[in-house]
């Protein structure tokens, strides 16, 4: 498994553009804070008009 802790990667195309992807140890309280994290995204929808809460 990679180390925990942030990676990052830009993209050719938009440099200014950067992409963190966070990993933790299965069962570990990192782990449990990144799924929580996640559940307050995941309650996010993308519209025309941007980022709004999903009813």
């Amino acid at each position: 498994m990679p180390p925990s802790g942030p990676t990052s990667s830009t993209f050719p195309d938009d440099p200014d553009q950067t992409l963190y992807l966070y990993t933790a140890e299965p069962g570990s309280r990192s782990e449990e804070a990144l799924r929580a994290l996640a559940s307050l995204t995941a309650r996010t929808v993308r519209g025309a008009h941007g980022v709004r809460p999903e009813r």
